[in-house]
């Protein structure tokens, strides 16, 4: 079995600086992807798009948003152990 090294703490600082500026870039990209699809919603109130589509796109990308949560937590609780 492997020794697993003790990381320094300059180490464990880049680290976490790291994976605070990946979660910030997700959290910016989550956004700029709502804003997107609220202008798309806009649009289509306009023209008088169908309402049921609008609908069924919103439960669609809920259920993506909460996949893309539950595989973060997983990915969450993979660094822990």
């Amino acid at each position: 079995m492997r020794v697993k090294e003790k990381k320094t703490e300059q180490e464990v600082k880049e680290d976490e600086k790291k994976k605070e500026e990946k979660k910030k870039k997700e959290e910016e990209e989550e956004e700029e992807e709502d804003e997107r699809e609220n202008t798309r919603k806009r649009k289509k109130r306009r023209r008088g798009e169908n309402k049921e589509q609008e609908v069924k796109e919103d439960e669609e990308k809920k259920e993506e948003k909460k996949k893309k949560e539950e595989e973060k937590e997983k990915e969450k609780e993979k660094e822990f152990l």
